[in-house]
């Protein structure tokens, strides 16, 4: 299920998660897909998280790639016009998993 991101907000995608899955879908309203885009990514633990964009909400396509190997707190920036976005914990061993997105006009 989409949730419509919520600009100049900060939107929890995955909170403490320690299993690999993918957050809930967050879907940009068309007229505002050129939104700024900041991910945080935060770990306590050994994982690999993606970021992942997709035109459908269906297929997704990893704009980038964190692999954790302990305490690590990394941030992204996407200025890409994705109308579909999520984050995906592909591989985990160990801690906790958060990431944030911020959303800007």
């Amino acid at each position: 299920m989409a949730f419509i991101a919520k600009p100049k907000r900060n939107n929890l995608m995955l909170n403490a998660v320690s299993a690999t899955g993918a957050s809930d879908t967050m879907s940009f309203p068309l007229m505002d897909v050129t939104y700024r885009k900041v991910w945080q990514v935060i770990t306590t633990g050994t994982a690999t998280i993606q970021i992942r964009g997709s035109c459908d909400g269906t297929n997704w396509v990893v704009l980038t790639t964190v692999t954790a190997t302990g305490a690590t707190n990394e941030g992204w920036i996407d200025n890409e016009p994705w109308p579909f976005m999520d984050a995906n914990v592909s591989a985990y061993t160990s801690g906790t998993v958060t990431v944030h997105l911020a959303v800007s006009t």
